[in-house]
């Protein structure tokens, strides 16, 4: 039994950010809520027209386990900019192409995903990403043709073969792989990246502290 009526939230129609913890039993229906930017809950069928957010430019999700595996369950959110789920079973980001403002991409807790081809089809748009635990991702030279990336987090996650792809990402300020092994061990594409986060590792080209040192000097050079 709900220790709280959440339904009371549904007369809150100016409301601009939301989030709530699912109680098992309130409905909320979002079609109340048309001047929201922000929302944070649990994916569940009692949260409702989530397609009437046509401002939302933030929403996190947990929980979400959509039947074919892949965003095109999620609707077109015409001003969405930072997209976070939290505990998916997503394994494909197909259809995320339909997010064409989308400029932060946070997965967390993803164990099924394969494939994140699917980022090719918003190149320019994405600044930031995070993968944190995702042990099965195979195609990380997708990531070669995000021009404007700045961020770049791959935590935890499955092999990197190569970082060959990080010498593209020019706008690159940010990168970090703590928790994941690049297998051929050539760290050279991360120097002249403002900060680079790893273990450091037998097999690895560069230590973090000579890494650190030519990305500083970098910096400095005119």
């Amino acid at each position: 039994e709900a220790r709280y009526d959440l339904t009371i939230v549904n007369t809150l129609h100016n409301l601009k950010t939301l989030g709530f913890a699912d109680d098992g039993v309130s409905v909320i229906d979002l079609a109340n809520f048309p001047m929201l930017k922000v929302l944070l809950c649990e994916h569940s069928p009692r949260v409702c027209s989530l397609e009437s957010c046509k401002h939302l430019n933030s929403l996190t999700l947990s929980g979400f386990k959509p039947k074919d595996k892949t965003l095109r369950e999620l609707p077109t959110l015409p001003s969405l900019k930072e997209l976070s789920l939290f505990v998916t079973n997503l394994e494909s980001v197909a259809g995320i192409g339909r997010f064409s403002s989308l400029e932060e991409l946070t997965l967390f807790r993803a164990p099924k995903l394969t494939d994140i081809s699917g980022l090719l089809e918003i190149r320019t748009t994405l600044v930031r990403i995070e993968f944190d635990v995702c042990k099965r991702i195979q195609n990380y030279e997708s990531l070669v043709s995000l021009s404007n990336l700045q961020r770049l987090l791959i935590g935890n996650c499955a092999p990197i073969e190569s970082m060959s792809f990080v010498k593209t990402l020019h706008k690159l300020k940010f990168l970090s792989f703590v928790g994941t092994r690049v297998v051929d061990g050539d760290l050279s594409p991360a120097i002249g990246v403002e900060y680079v986060g790893f273990e450091n590792k037998r097999h690895y080209s560069h230590t973090f502290a000579e890494i650190a040192a030519t990305s500083l000097k970098s910096q400095h050079d005119p």
